[in-house]
């Protein structure tokens, strides 16, 4: 079943043709994330148990790690995930202690961590027209979301 799942999975492009993905799981598959969170797993297991020392943070979303160590130790944490993977791993530091991590604005430079909502420069703030044709349960829906994702991340 496994196989048949990830081997020769079909797919239509938009000019109707019919192609079959050969190889991995197919984009969007839902055992794509499973296989990847699987995988990432064993390598996190087998790299973080021999680096000394270890990380004072280490956080994964999917394929996006914040990890808190000093700058010396960042290269060689980098090169053991790479080592032990057929991964590629880019790194993105700190400036003055500050960065951001998905959509969270992640500051420490106090000795203590503080967070915030961080929304790219790209982003325009519409998400949806209120004066819409959409049902009101989208809208409210679309509110509360936007709330509670303040609630979450914010710290203060």
């Amino acid at each position: 079943m496994l196989r048949a799942c990830t081997k020769e999975a079909p797919f239509r492009c938009p000019s109707s043709k019919t192609y079959f993905h050969v190889n991995g799981a197919a984009m969007g598959n839902p055992l794509g994330v499973l296989f990847a969170q699987a995988y990432i797993c064993h390598i996190e297991n087998s790299v973080l148990s021999s680096i000394n020392p270890s990380p004072k943070m280490y956080l994964r979303y999917v394929d996006d790690i914040f990890v808190d160590v000093e700058d010396e130790q960042l290269d060689p944490l980098k090169k053991a995930l790479e080592e032990n993977s057929c991964l590629r791993f880019t790194i993105e530091k700190s400036v003055e202690n500050k960065i951001t991590f998905l959509d969270v604005w992640v500051d420490g430079s106090g000795g203590n961590f503080t967070t915030d909502v961080y929304r790219k420069p790209s982003d325009s703030g519409r998400c949806l027209n209120g004066m819409s044709e959409c049902p009101s349960k989208y809208k409210t829906s679309v509110v509360r979301a936007c709330i509670t994702r303040v609630f979450k991340i914010c710290s203060n």
